[in-house]
């Protein structure tokens, strides 16, 4: 709905005729000079100025239907209204090879048959009569850019611009789509000057930015294109992703040398090199017919990144048809064409078949969505303003449907999701393989000591246990029959002697390990006093503690591992050793004096009386001769 004082967009109605020497395209009339007459044009989204056909664009020799299949003739020289300017380039698809010239002037131009029923009509407007055959038929450029003649100083306003000034329409904008015969009983081109028609397209709430070059300002990111077989099957056709032109002046879609190469083996295209282009002979054309194939064009503002559109294009919009001047007779073709560099790539009329385009030059910005052939449906046209959005949506908060996601959408997910799933399982195989080569050498090395002894080996026995908040490192077997465990340092051989006998089985005991990891403390069952070693006493004397609720005194032997005399009383079995250095017992019951090494107990020194700061059991110190004896309190542990 406009303001009240904003005008209506104008929605210019087709011709109701399929035009063209290279395919069937919807035409829009146009009415030239004075008096006025009527042509044929097809609306360009790259150029910006009127061409139509002079006289001369069908000479003598040119059959009698050349005037009408040319969109009719244009005499200008019998407008009175005509200023002429003189002949100059046309300058528009120069990068597509063309350099044609034309007639320059201003003259007046209306849109549609005629006057009373048609549409706007403005003076001294630019009008190019041309004779060349690379257009068939002439058109009307929707761009808003100006055309400079000569210099910039000879500068003339495009007809969309003239429209806006004269307050005409309310923006600077247009909405089209090309139109499709093989749709339906054949479903005409739409477009709209200053607005758009809700009838002819599927809404998104996708919106691209016009590039800053003049001449190629709807540059769209081509991000792959998908032929889909129908039956689960699908091939992709663009190698890499590219920038590409929008440009409804040509049919063709000028694609990477790659891409099309990848077209002609997965269809059996065969390459033209006289025309450049794709003749199909009847076998291949009824088998791609048979095929009954849906090309995705998956599309966003750069060549990677979302938001994204999916535009859905059947082997129909392909199906076309090269005839008289460029060849004898009617022959069908495959409308896409090898680009020779980066420039040329386009995406041309065939593409506008079944894609709806709104641009809206006053905020920069267009949008591309998927057109719509819906039997009796009415026009809805709606304003464009100049801060309008060009995406409309009337579903853009709501999450995409399964018929909003294109082909080309899905398959990436799909693929995406394998290479995830698969990096995924690539990571579990990685850890788990390191975990079974690390059980492997831990294993590898536990079995070390067992093997010293082979003849022993179904006799060995292993007895670690986790002491504090470590584990062992190492197992330690006991050597069948002797009720010894051989204890080896890291540049020692077994035999050595470096080995503890077993205590008598009846006496229970338990290890625990310190922090420090130099030392342990052996913990006497019912004993109230520790044993601590002062560093001028040699290790294998004894030490006596007094039990202080009862005052007896019991002596906890310290005990050298390279020692094999022990007291028959003195009954410990080592269930667990942290190092190769020391030995670590808690004893239940009192342990009997003795005097190892037959060092006189009157040498050992006691310690008694002495009050612990817990209410916990006490700690006696065992260490090898190899090493001083530190004290090492039982609660300043190493740090963490």
């Amino acid at each position: 709905m406009t303001g009240r004082n904003s005008p209506a967009p104008y929605s210019w109605p087709p011709s109701q005729s399929w035009d063209g020497d290279d395919g069937a395209w919807s035409s829009f009339y146009v009415r030239v000079g004075t008096p006025e007459q009527p042509v044929r044009v097809l609306p360009s989204t790259a150029g910006q100025a009127t061409w139509v056909v002079m006289d001369g664009g069908c000479p003598s020799s040119s059959p009698a239907s050349c005037s009408d299949d040319r969109g009719r003739l244009v005499n200008l020289n019998e407008s009175s209204s005509r200023d002429e300017l003189g002949v100059y380039t046309l300058e528009l698809e120069l990068n597509l090879g063309h350099n044609d010239t034309g007639e320059f002037g201003l003259d007046t131009l209306g849109l549609g048959t005629t006057a009373p029923s048609g549409g706007p009509s403005l003076d001294s407007q630019l009008v190019i009569g041309i004779e060349t055959n690379n257009y068939r038929l002439g058109t009307f450029g929707l761009n808003h850019q100006p055309t400079n003649v000569s210099s910039f100083a000879q500068s003339y306003t495009s007809f969309l611009t003239s429209l806006k000034l004269q307050n005409l329409i309310p923006s600077l904008s247009w909405a089209y789509t090309a139109g499709a015969k093989y749709r339906s009983k054949g479903v005409f081109g739409s477009l709209t000057l200053g607005g758009y028609d809700a009838s002819r397209f599927t809404p998104n709430d996708v919106s691209f930015t016009l590039a800053s070059d003049a001449q190629r300002d709807l540059v769209v990111g081509l991000q792959s294109i998908i032929a889909d077989y129908g039956n689960g099957t699908w091939a992709s056709l663009l190698p890499i992703p590219i920038l590409t032109f929008i440009d409804s002046t040509l049919p063709y879609i000028y694609l990477p040398a790659a891409a099309c190469q990848a077209f002609e083996s997965q269809f059996g295209l065969v390459w033209n090199s006289t025309y450049n282009l794709y003749f199909l002979d009847e076998t291949l054309h009824q088998k791609l017919i048979d095929l009954n194939l849906n090309f995705t064009f998956t599309i966003g503002n750069e060549v990677t990144g979302h938001p994204i559109v999916d535009i859905v294009l059947p082997y129909a919009s392909f199906d076309q048809l090269m005839g008289p001047p460029i060849l004898a007779n009617n022959t069908p073709y495959f409308p896409i064409r090898r680009a020779v560099n980066d420039t040329q790539y386009t995406l041309g009329r065939t593409f506008l078949q079944e894609a709806y385009v709104i641009t809206n030059y006053d905020n920069s910005t267009f949008s591309v969505a998927q057109s719509r052939f819906d039997d009796g449906a009415q026009a809805q046209i709606i304003a464009i303003h100049p801060d309008s959005s060009t995406a409309p949506s009337d579903n853009s908060t709501a999450p995409p449907t399964k018929s909003q996601i294109g082909r080309g959408t899905e398959i990436g997910i799909a693929t995406g999701s394998s290479i995830a799933l698969l990096v995924i399982l690539i990571v579990i195989g990685f850890l788990v393989r390191h975990w079974r080569m690390k059980v492997k050498r831990r294993t590898e090395k536990d079995l070390s000591i067992g093997n010293i002894f082979p003849e022993s080996k179904n006799s060995l026995g292993s007895f670690p246990q986790e002491i504090g908040r470590n584990s062992l490192r190492n197992s330690y077997s006991e050597l069948h029959g002797v009720h010894t465990a051989e204890l080896l340092d890291e540049g020692m051989i077994s035999g050595s002697g470096k080995d503890v006998k077993e205590l008598p089985d009846w006496q229970e005991q338990a290890l625990h390990e310190l922090d420090t990891g130099t030392m342990q403390y052996s913990e006497l069952h019912d004993m109230s006093t520790a044993e601590l070693p002062s560093q001028d006493m040699e290790p294998g004397w004894s030490r006596e503690n007094k039990k202080l609720s009862s005052g007896s005194t019991d002596t906890l032997q310290d005990l050298d591992p390279t020692s094999d005399s022990r007291s028959s009383t003195a009954v410990s079995e080592p269930q667990e050793m942290h190092t190769n250095r020391f030995t670590f017992l808690r004893i239940r019951e009192k342990i009997a004096t003795a005097s190892p090494m037959g060092a006189p107990s009157s040498s050992a020194k006691r310690w008694s009386e002495t009050p612990l700061s817990k209410p916990r059991p006490t700690l006696a110190v065992a260490s090898s001769k190899s090493s001083p004896l530190v004290p090492v309190s039982k609660y300043n542990t190493r740090s963490k």
